[in-house]
């Protein structure tokens, strides 16, 4: 078990201006990049507050064995129960708001309507709470993503980053390799932080995972599927559907547009926070290793394990007055394991 930080810093002002009077002046909230919800992709089970140990049973091939007509028969042991250990980590939320850096500037953020006067200026206005409550966790919503796929707990205690907590997806995926288990399907996908995908490349490669995923996984119902792909994936998919020259579903996703996306019939859903990390964020243990994949699974077949679900948007706020520091806090405890290999297929 581990610790770590998801938000360790906090709003500062950095105003470039003064103003000697009363200025209003409206916050502009800045667009997130978006995270699915985490039951969209997984099945989640609450009260695992340290670890849990997941119980496989296998397939069997055959019990049907051939008469002999004699009245000693020949027994087999044909199975086995297998298990799989779901470990949680422990994540903190510890961020702190001052009034005094702000009341020391005169300028519109001083304004009552965000910081009021006196002695009730220690505290946050119901405005300005509002305003940080959604920053802070739109961003612990994307950290809790990044740190479930792309976490990977050989990085050590000396790592400091969230992705030292716990092993994610692709760091199972990578460890179950090594068994002969997960294998990823080619051709696969460049690598380098900046690349790029090449025309129909991501429509060759859903075809490879469809064709080449074990027969377990296809005979589901289309309904119990999902892909997980980075945004490249699923643009670089839309872009053929697009260019499927001279049909009338092609004319009209050019002209109308979609926010959803099929592949026989099972949904795409972009994991936009990926390409941002594995594009962008160098702490990441993926980076330059892996920039698109596309994972075609059954959702159910991946488990979320937490302690408490509500504590993954649960955040508290309190004053402390020996400091006039107002402080935001949360911790939440959540890890994560597959059941079986057979249901799934990736390509990196």
């Amino acid at each position: 078990m581990k610790e770590n930080q998801i938000v360790n810093s906090m709003y500062t002002p950095d105003i470039t201006y003064t103003y000697p009077g009363r200025l209003n002046l409206d916050l502009i909230e800045p667009i997130e990049i978006g995270v699915p919800a985490i039951t969209d992709l997984m099945r989640v089970v609450q009260g695992i507050r340290c670890g849990e140990y997941i119980h496989y049973i296998s397939a069997l091939t055959s019990v049907l064995s051939k008469g002999t007509g004699d009245c000693n028969p020949t027994y087999t042991q044909a199975g086995s129960i297998t298990d799989r250990q779901l470990t949680t980590g422990k994540f903190y939320v510890n961020l702190e708001w001052c009034e005094e850096e702000f009341s020391a500037i005169c300028t519109a953020l001083s304004d009552s309507d965000l910081v009021a006067p006196g002695v009730d200026g220690y505290e946050l206005t119901n405005r300005l709470m509002n305003l940080i409550f959604k920053r802070v966790t739109a961003t612990m919503q994307r950290d809790v993503l990044k740190a479930l796929f792309f976490g990977d707990n050989s990085l050590g205690a000396g790592d400091t980053t969230i992705y030292s907590v716990i092993d994610g997806v692709f760091t199972h995926f990578l460890d179950s390799e090594t068994a002969y288990c997960v294998q990823p399907v080619g051709p696969g996908f460049p690598n380098d932080n900046n690349s790029v995908l090449s025309a129909n490349q991501a429509r060759d490669q859903l075809r490879a995972l469809w064709s080449q995923a074990n027969i377990r996984l296809k005979q589901l119902p289309s309904s119990q599927k999902v892909f997980w792909v980075t945004g490249s994936v699923w643009e670089n998919y839309y872009t053929s559907l697009i260019d499927n020259c001279c049909t009338e579903g092609a004319w009209r996703l050019q002209q109308d547009g979609t926010t959803d996306l099929f592949f026989h019939g099972i949904k795409l859903i972009p994991l936009w926070f990926a390409d941002d990390s594995l594009q962008n964020d160098s702490t990441n243990p993926f980076f330059d290793e892996m920039r698109h994949f596309a994972v075609y699974t059954a959702k159910d077949n991946h488990i979320f394990g937490v302690e408490r679900a509500s504590d993954l948007n649960n955040l508290t706020s309190c004053f402390d007055c020996r400091t006039n520091s107002n402080l935001i806090k949360a911790k939440m405890r959540f890890g994560y394991n597959f059941a079986q290999c057979d249901l799934i297929a990736w390509a990196r």
